[in-house]
C-alpha cells in the first residue's frame, strides 16, 4: 500500500504530461485592441535592366501608421491608416528624389513631379476594416487618396489616372497591405495554404502571382516568438488581344518569408522578392520589329518599427 503512495504523484504527473496535446500546432490571428497603436516601414525596390534602355532603379520607402479605432465582437479591427514619412530614390534615365523630411531649402532637392504626387498623401486619413485571419474586409478611403492624387497632377492627371489606379485604387492598397490570409483552423509545421493576386496592368493587360504558403515552424526573432512562414510561387502575365505585341516570361520567381509575432498577434517582418525575365516582341514576326529581353528584381519589405523609431535608416 506504501509503494502504492508513494506511486500515486508520479502516476498523476504522467497522467497530465500523457494527456497534454503533443502538436506543435498554431493559431495565426491579428489580435488587435482599440488604442494599439503599431508603425510599419515599408520599402520596395525595383531594377530593370535591359540591351536597349538603359538601367533603371527605384527604391520608395513608405512608413504607415496604425491606430486600431475599435473591435467588434468577431474581431474585426477598424484601423486608421496614415503616411508619416514618403521617399523615392531613382536613378537611371528618369533619376528622381523626394525626401518628406526635406524642409526649407532642401525641399528644393525634391522632384516637382514627386512633390505633386507625394505630399498630398502624407494629409490623406484612410481606413480598413482587419479580420483576424488578416484578411481585409474593406478599405474606406481610398477614393479620396486617389482624387487627391490626381487633382495634383493637374492637366496630365487624365492621361496618368489609369497608372495611379493601379498604385493606388483600393485592390492595390489591398494587395500591399494584406501581407496574408491565415487559415481558420490550427495549423502545423509544415501545413501549406496557396494565396492568389492578379492585378491589372494598364493599356497592357494583367499579371497574376500564385503564391504557396508553408508554415515552417516557430522562432525568436527580436525577442518575439514568431511564426516563420516561407513563401514560394510563380508570376505569368496575359496580354490584352487587342495588342500587337507578345509577352513570354523565363524562370519567374517569387520567393519570400513572414514573421508573425505570435503573443502580440500582430505581422513582425515579411519580406517578397519576384526575379523574372520578360521578353516583349511583335505577334508578327514579320513586322520587323525587334524583340527587346529585361531582366527585372521586384522586391518589396515591410517591417514593424518601435513608436519612437526614425522614419527611414539612413
Amino acid at each position: 500500500m506504501r509503494s502504492l503512495l508513494r506511486l500515486a504523484p508520479a502516476l498523476v504527473v504522467f497522467g497530465l504530461c500523457s494527456s497534454a496535446p503533443l502538436s506543435d500546432s498554431v493559431l495565426l490571428r491579428l489580435d488587435y485592441k482599440a488604442g494599439d497603436v503599431l508603425r510599419y516601414r515599408m520599402i520596395q525596390a525595383q531594377s530593370i535592366e535591359s540591351e536597349l534602355v538603359p538601367a533603371m532603379e527605384t527604391e520608395s520607402a513608405f512608413v504607415l501608421k496604425y491606430a486600431v479605432e475599435s473591435v467588434d465582437e468577431e474581431g474585426v479591427a477598424t484601423v486608421a491608416v496614415s503616411y508619416e514619412g514618403i521617399r523615392q530614390e531613382s536613378e537611371g534615365p528618369l533619376a528622381m528624389s523626394f525626401d518628406s523630411r526635406r524642409k526649407g531649402d532642401d525641399a528644393k532637392l525634391n522632384s516637382p513631379i514627386l512633390a505633386q504626387l507625394f505630399e498630398p498623401m502624407l494629409d490623406v486619413k484612410l481606413s480598413m476594416e482587419l479580420e483576424p485571419t488578416g484578411r481585409i474586409r474593406a478599405i474606406h478611403g481610398a477614393d479620396k487618396l486617389l482624387e487627391t492624387v490626381t487633382n495634383a497632377l493637374g492637366d496630365s492627371a487624365p492621361r496618368l489616372k489609369p497608372m495611379f489606379e493601379s498604385l493606388f485604387g483600393e485592390e492595390s492598397l489591398r494587395r500591399m497591405w494584406e501581407f496574408s490570409v491565415f487559415p481558420a483552423e490550427p495549423i502545423e509545421p509544415g501545413y501549406s495554404w496557396k494565396r492568389e493576386l492578379e492585378m491589372e496592368i494598364p493599356m497592357m493587360g494583367s499579371v497574376k502571382v500564385e503564391l504557396d504558403q508553408t508554415l515552417s515552424g516557430v522562432e525568436t526573432a527580436q525577442e518575439e516568438r514568431c511564426a516563420r512562414i516561407e513563401l514560394e510561387g510563380t508570376i505569368s502575365f496575359e496580354v490584352e488581344e487587342s495588342l500587337p505585341i507578345s509577352v513570354a516570361v523565363d524562370s519567374p520567381e517569387v520567393k519570400g518569408w513572414i514573421l508573425f509575432a505570435l503573443d502580440d498577434g500582430a505581422l513582425l517582418d515579411t519580406r517578397q522578392e519576384i526575379d523574372m525575365v520578360m521578353r516583349m516582341g511583335p505577334k508578327d514576326a514579320s513586322a520587323g520589329m525587334p524583340t527587346m529581353e529585361m531582366s527585372m528584381t521586384i522586391a518589396q519589405h515591410m517591417k514593424r518599427i518601435a513608436l519612437d523609431a526614425p522614419l527611414f535608416e539612413d
